[in-house]
């Protein structure tokens, strides 16, 4: 894949891998993506990983190649990621995550990184309230009831998990 430089929006320092930096890549169509050194022989920066969302993208690095990266200390609220909760899916080929920060809940359900749905949540003491559903324009809209299916099931976990006791739309 070919990003050209018109199509970048930022790059930042997200942390280390092996002693080498690792940037993020935002381009300006929303794709993420991770760069750097897999290894001290490797010469030139390779992608490390891609998503939809920079917590993600971030979340990929850690789980692939754990204590050999160290995220980069941020410098203040705005710059913090999301942390992220991996959640179970039972579809085939996507996978379901819970990215929080404070009180806000986004429930992602994605594809090969990339996001195809997300429930945008707000919580507040023992009360989830759901803002909306976002379903990613142009995925196939025959897979909607499965998709809130696993929505569901989703919020259902992050539920147990925060000891929620009631929800709000």
């Amino acid at each position: 894949m070919k990003i050209d430089p018109s199509e970048v929006k930022t790059i930042k320092n997200i942390g280390n891998l092996n002693g080498d930096e690792v940037k993020l890549v935002a381009t300006k169509g929303g794709l993420y993506l991770a760069l750097g050194r897999k290894s001290k022989s490797k010469k030139t920066h390779e992608p490390l990983a891609a998503g939809s969302h920079p917590a993600l993208v971030l979340h990929q690095i850690e789980k692939e190649y754990k204590s050999d990266f160290q995220p980069s200390l941020t410098k203040s609220e705005e710059d913090q990621l999301h942390q992220v909760t991996e959640l179970n899916c039972d579809v085939k080929g996507l996978s379901m995550f819970a990215l929080r920060k404070n009180i806000d809940l986004d429930i992602v359900v994605a594809k090969f990184g990339v996001e195809i749905c997300k429930c945008v949540c707000e919580i507040n003491e023992n009360d989830l309230k759901i803002k909306k559903i976002d379903y990613r324009t142009g995925f196939d809209t025959s897979m909607k009831d499965i998709l809130r299916l696993e929505m569901n099931k989703g919020i259902i976990q992050v539920a147990k998990s925060e000891n929620i006791e009631s929800f709000k739309k």
